[in-house]
C-alpha cells in the first residue's frame, strides 16, 4: 500500500471514530444510546443482553468516549504511519475484548456486528503500516 493511500485510511478511521464517539460523549446522550441498543438487541431477539448502567458507568464510559474522540481527531489531523499501527493493533483488541463479552459475560450478541467492523479495519491498518513501510524503504 502506497504511503499517501495509507494515511487516507488512518485520517478516514479518524473521522469515522470521531463521529461514532459522540453519542457517547455526553452523559444524556449516552443513557439515550445505550436505550437504542437495548432496543435493537430486544428487536432482534439476540442472546444476551445491555445490562443497567450506574452513573459511575456511564463516567467511564464518556470518559473512554472523550479520549477516543481526541486519539481519533489527532489521527484524522496528522495520519502518521504509527498511528495507523496502534490503532490497528487497539481495534484488534478491542474485537477480541467484544467477542469475550458476549461469549463469556452474556452481553448483547450486537457487539459481535462492532467486533466484525473493527477486527476488519484493524486488520487492514496492521496489514496497510506493513505495506506502506516496506514501500516507504524502497
Amino acid at each position: 500500500m502506497a504511503r499517501t493511500t495509507y494515511e487516507k485510511l488512518v485520517r478516514a478511521t479518524g473521522w469515522y471514530d470521531a463521529i461514532l464517539m459522540v453519542p457517547f460523549l455526553f452523559p444524556g446522550v449516552v443513557a439515550w444510546t445505550l436505550s437504542v441498543i437495548q432496543r435493537v438487541d430486544a428487536s432482534l431477539g439476540l442472546p444476551g443482553g445491555v445490562g443497567d448502567f450506574p452513573p459511575l458507568a456511564l463516567f467511564f464510559v464518556n470518559m473512554m468516549a472523550v479520549i477516543t474522540a481526541v486519539w481519533a481527531v489527532a489521527r484524522a489531523r496528522n495520519p502518521l504511519l504509527e498511528y495507523g499501527f496502534w490503532d490497528g493493533v487497539t481495534r484488534l483488541l478491542l474485537s477480541l475484548l467484544m467477542v469475550a463479552y458476549v461469549v463469556f459475560l452474556d452481553a448483547t450478541a450486537v457487539l459481535l456486528l462492532f467486533a466484525v467492523v473493527e477486527a476488519g479495519l484493524g486488520a487492514v491498518q496492521v496489514w496497510g503500516y506493513a505495506r506502506a513501510s516496506d514501500a516507504g524503504r524502497q
